[in-house]
């Protein structure tokens, strides 16, 4: 029975679901790109839906979001209301000792009594009477264990959406903590639900969504390469611009593509926020948070996408140059062997600036490979939009209804199968 069903066969108009998440609308990103599209159709829908968060503004890397704050504040994106929470408690060093007490499953339990000081009590108030609190995030960012904490507060369901880059990022010991805690854990490939179950939560709480994306192969290609003067091939890497995206490996292979095409130019395109330095050059342009209509002016001029990024949960960015018929190169990991690999459409290589070289050169060496990989590309990404994203999120919600837990079930920070403990890196989402 779908979530609507279920809504109105307790006699109730509409719910209420809070969305939280780390980073919210307007940063530009795929959680957050999820967050607001999913935020819109619940509206649409009828239902009373907002957005929380910490950041709205910057993107830091995981240790600065203990250590850097925005301004507490309440405003609307695209219809949305969303609110960002306050500072960490005890200001900077509020956030250190919680950073400090993260790293380990024994002081786990003071990590998470520090963060409730302050912006654990926030989230609970924005979360006051929800009937859904669905968290876009992992362990990591601690936030998922104060949204869980006011679920639980509230009698709301509580259901999260990692994004899990696997191997990098989302799948440590306290990202398991958080998971086994939820009531239903969306995944966006087979892969990635594997890994979810393997850190111990029940097969019956683990359901597999396909992403949304728009299905959209408009674009003036030849406005875009008259406006910025290209005439012979065109490689295009689209997203963030930082070494977590693969920035870095493009730019140092670059040299080796101009030495065998040397007509060929190479477009970077993305928001800037803590990009990487991009070498000014013949050839190489760097366009700073272009507009969504120049974003798809750039997809139909170029030959193919080159995002060499080294985590992915899924990759909106494949399936946007698929939707123009475009080529991909990319690294290979789990999850883009079960789309790339699976479609044929580009191919993928070991993260090192000669393959990533060898393989682009290779697809400007040869239309008629490339116009193939882009046809069957296309087609499957045609497949793909066409399952109804929307509705498997309200099953998936539906379910979690079903599976609630009481309050009182907190599982256990660590299990035999999960990841170790240990440290990680602030960079690598």
């Amino acid at each position: 029975m779908s979530w609507n069903r279920r809504v109105h066969r307790f006699g109730l108009e509409s719910v209420k679901v809070v969305l939280v998440s780390p980073f919210t609308p307007p940063l530009v990103g795929g959680l957050e790109n999820i967050c607001l599209w999913l935020a819109q159709q619940l509206r649409v829908d009828g239902h009373d839906v907002s957005i929380v968060g910490r950041f709205a503004a910057s993107r830091p890397g995981l240790h600065g979001r203990f250590l850097r704050r925005e301004t507490q504040r309440h405003f609307e994106c695209d219809g949305i209301p969303v609110s960002i929470l306050p500072p960490l408690p005890f200001a900077g060093l509020g956030g250190a000792a919680i950073y400090a007490a993260m790293q380990s499953p024994a002081t786990l339990p003071l990590a998470r009594c520090l963060q409730a000081r302050g912006v654990g009590a926030a989230v609970a108030a924005q979360c006051r009477g929800a009937d859904a609190v669905h968290y876009l995030g992992t362990g990591l960012d601690m936030l998922g264990f104060a949204a869980e904490t006011a679920a639980r507060e509230t009698g709301a369901t509580f259901s999260i959406e990692p994004a899990i880059h696997i191997g990098r990022w989302g799948d440590r010991w306290i990202d398991a903590a958080l998971y086994r805690m939820a009531d239903a854990v969306l995944a966006y490939s087979e892969c990635e639900a594997a890994v979810i179950r393997r850190m111990g939560v029940a097969a019956d709480r683990v359901h597999r969504i396909h992403c949304r994306c728009n299905f959209r192969d408009g674009g003036d290609a030849a406005a875009f390469r008259v406006k910025h003067g290209i005439r012979g091939p065109l490689v295009l890497f689209l997203g963030r611009k930082t070494e977590a995206k693969g920035v870095r490996r493009l730019v140092d292979a670059w040299p080796a593509v101009r030495r065998r095409v040397s007509d060929a130019t190479v477009v970077f395109m993305g928001p800037s926020d803590g990009k990487c330095h991009i070498p000014r050059g013949d050839q190489v342009l760097d366009i700073d948070d272009a507009s969504e209509a120049e974003k798809h002016d750039a997809l139909a001029a170029c030959d193919l996408l080159c995002v060499p990024s080294d985590g992915e949960s899924f990759g909106f960015v494949y399936f946007e140059a698929w939707a123009h018929g475009k080529p991909v190169v990319a690294i290979e990991q789990p999850a883009l062997e079960e789309t790339i690999g699976e479609a044929g459409g580009g191919l993928l290589v070991q993260p090192s600036a000669a393959a990533i070289a060898a393989a682009v050169v290779t697809l400007l060496g040869d239309p008629v490979a490339r116009d193939a990989m882009g046809r069957r590309g296309k087609e499957y990404a045609r497949r793909h939009f066409a399952h109804d994203a929307y509705r498997e999120y309200l099953d998936a919600f539906a379910a979690a209804a079903g599976q609630r837990r009481p309050s009182s079930v907190v599982p256990s920070a660590g299990a035999a199968h999960s990841p170790q403990p240990g440290a990680w890196s602030g960079d690598q989402r």
